[in-house]
């Protein structure tokens, strides 16, 4: 009983934080919390109180494991295509390439370079140093309709930027 009465302190204000913060948020219905670990998906632990694990999925509360950071990652990149990223960026990058050349360039962007390999780094860069807490934060802003449109109009931004960027190095360097 103390075990969990100590969980349930701990878990609790988690759950409050994530129902204050996120107007969206809804949490488990009791009835419905099944922990893994108990036999026909049980919430009772040893004396008809909760499981831990049934307070902590009824909190909201995940735990930072690679597991769990690896199945954000693999959400985020459901939400946020890759593909997209990389058509973006290599028409980004081609603009800045003279007329003469864009042709080799894009053979060699769309039939040299093993996006499959960027896309594997990406995710595992992700999951190695993002928590759970911020890919869940994360993916709570991209999947919104205004983190969506955000998301979509960082190219213009990093358009904006770059030629600012790249002046202000050869400027630096010519000093």
């Amino acid at each position: 009983m103390t075990k969990n009465l100590c969980l349930l302190m701990l878990v609790t204000p988690l759950f409050l934080v994530q129902a204050c913060s996120d107007p969206d948020f809804a949490p488990p219905a009791l009835a419905e919390a099944q922990s893994p670990n108990m036999p026909n998906g049980s919430i009772q632990g040893a004396g008809n109180e909760p499981s831990a694990e049934a307070l902590a999925e009824m909190s909201g509360f995940v735990p930072d494991t690679p597991q769990q950071r690896q199945a954000l990652v693999e959400r985020y990149f459901k939400a946020v295509s890759f593909g997209d990223f990389q058509r973006e960026m290599v028409e980004q990058m081609s603009s800045s390439i003279p007329p003469e050349h864009q042709a080799q360039f894009l053979d060699t962007m769309s039939n040299k370079v093993r996006w499959d390999s960027i896309e594997t780094a990406a995710k595992e860069s992700l999951a190695r140093h993002m928590t759970v807490s911020e890919l869940s934060a994360f993916l709570a802003f991209v999947e919104k309709p205004e983190g969506k449109s955000a998301l979509s109009k960082m190219r213009f931004y990093m358009a904006d930027l770059s030629p600012v960027v790249q002046q202000e190095v050869f400027r630096a360097v010519a000093q």
